[in-house]
């Protein structure tokens, strides 16, 4: 998807989320480095995960594919490098507004409209609505092989976890986007 539709869907998608979906309860009114921090332990936590799939594929070296080489090439010009980068974070913005936000907010308020007999019940849809949001999230990883889907299993529940402890997608963007770039840089120094 083009560079600005996605950006503007995720400009459009948060500030639904905000005006419509978000309550006060669920929205950030805490101090800026407790985000900072989420979104720091969050970034640790995509990179130890990342180590960990790496690893399996090293040694398992059939879950790993080289699709991901094909669609990732080095920018030669100072504008592509801008271009480059500004598409990783409007990618991650993309996903955390969509994947992590909007998406699990909006079906969990759909759900509260659902006749529950127990609490028990509540809590199960609660579940499967979650559960469901994150394998869209990783299954939408599949072209890129076995390894990118549990990869993105993983990191897409830290970041929904990231978003709830927050109320905000920007700790997560930001832990996204710097995940991201690493994985980038680490591809380039190794090529």
């Amino acid at each position: 998807m083009p560079l600005v539709e996605q950006l503007i869907i995720s400009i459009v998608l948060t500030v639904q989320y905000n005006k419509f979906i978000a309550t006060d309860s669920s929205c950030c009114r805490k101090h800026p480095f407790f985000a900072l921090s989420r979104g720091t332990t969050t970034l640790g936590l995509l990179l130890i995960v990342y180590a960990i799939i790496e690893a399996v594929s090293f040694f398992i070296p059939s879950l790993l594919q080289a699709s991901l080489s094909q669609s990732v090439t080095r920018p030669l010009s100072a504008f592509g490098w801008i271009h480059f980068i500004a598409g990783i974070f409007v990618s991650a913005f993309y996903e955390e507004s969509l994947y992590r936000q909007f998406m699990p907010e909006a079906s969990l308020l759909f759900a509260q409209k659902l006749p529950c007999k127990t609490e028990k019940q509540r809590k199960y849809f609660t579940y499967s609505i979650e559960g469901a949001w994150v394998l869209i999230f990783a299954f939408s990883h599949r072209y890129i092989g076995i390894a990118a889907i549990t990869n993105a299993l993983l990191c897409g529940i830290i970041l929904r976890k990231c978003f709830k402890s927050t109320g905000s997608v920007f700790a997560g963007t930001l832990a996204h986007f710097a995940y991201n770039a690493l994985l980038v840089a680490f591809y380039f120094l190794g090529d």
